[in-house]
């Protein structure tokens, strides 16, 4: 008899992880979302024993726009922007047919550049109850930027992984997945998203790494009005670490229409 209670006690904890794999609503919705972002980075240079020669900081800007399209399991997606992002450019001297072959040891000219791009692609996934995953690939204009070590590719993978509910508190981690690349200053992020109850507002708090692998807080907040069919999206993450004279952060603000 003990037995059988503890049999039916755990089969009773365990109901709604059960139900979660293997019941599952159909649905059937598409979301849009269009952000705007701006944000700042640090780029370090190092000499050839890894010294640190200089630092700069430079300010980005970027549209993206994201569809995703879900059918019971099955998700389609489609992305596509544009990005303008500043980097430092060193042009060593020309060398000398008397010197050795290699750079000379000259100081290098010093310029700034800006990159402007745009990316368009796309991808598919599932959506099961207690686990989503999708993938897909971006297609590059120019170079995007001389830092990332993805930024002399023009294919350029993305994904989005989740566990738990989508529509209960959950865990996702996501690369380039996010409405604009730099989204809040992060390239890669995982965190908890947190549904507000009886709405369908919610929040996402997490960390990312941005540009130069730089560290970010990240909050993620979707904010739906009841009865109107747009909902607001802003998210902001930062360095706390980074000093005053080079910030690491990055803010975005967009719509979202879901039907």
């Amino acid at each position: 008899m003990r037995r059988t209670s503890s049999i039916l006690l755990v089969v009773g904890c365990l109901n709604p992880w059960i139900v979660g794999f293997s019941a599952e609503d159909n649905t059937s919705s598409t979301i849009i979302d269009l952000v705007f972002g701006t944000g700042a980075y640090e780029q370090v240079s190092r000499d050839c024993q890894s010294r640190i020669t200089s630092r700069d900081k430079f300010t980005y800007g970027e549209i993206g726009g994201n569809i995703r399209y879900q059918n019971n399991r099955f998700v389609l997606i489609g992305k596509t922007g544009w990005l303008q992002i500043p980097h430092r450019h060193d042009q060593y001297p020309p060398i000398s047919t008397t010197q050795d072959q290699g750079y000379d040891y000259a100081n290098p000219i010093i310029s700034s550049e800006t990159s402007n791009t745009y990316y368009i692609g796309g991808g598919a996934g599932i959506a099961f109850g207690y686990f989503g995953l999708d993938l897909g690939v971006l297609f590059a204009g120019p170079q995007i930027n001389a830092d990332p070590p993805y930024a002399a590719k023009n294919l350029i993978p993305f994904g989005n992984i989740r566990v738990g509910f989508d529509s209960a508190w959950h865990f996702s981690s996501s690369i380039l997945y996010n409405a604009g690349l730099y989204n809040s200053g992060s390239i890669f992020d995982m965190g908890f998203y947190f549904p507000f109850k009886n709405t369908r507002s919610s929040a996402w708090f997490g960390i990312g790494a941005g540009a130069n692998g730089s560290f970010c807080a990240i909050i993620k907040t979707v904010l739906a009005p009841k009865d109107f069919p747009i909902a607001f999206l802003l998210s902001a993450g930062a360095n706390p670490m980074a000093g005053d004279d080079y910030p690491s952060w990055g803010i975005t603000a967009g719509l979202r229409y879901q039907y």
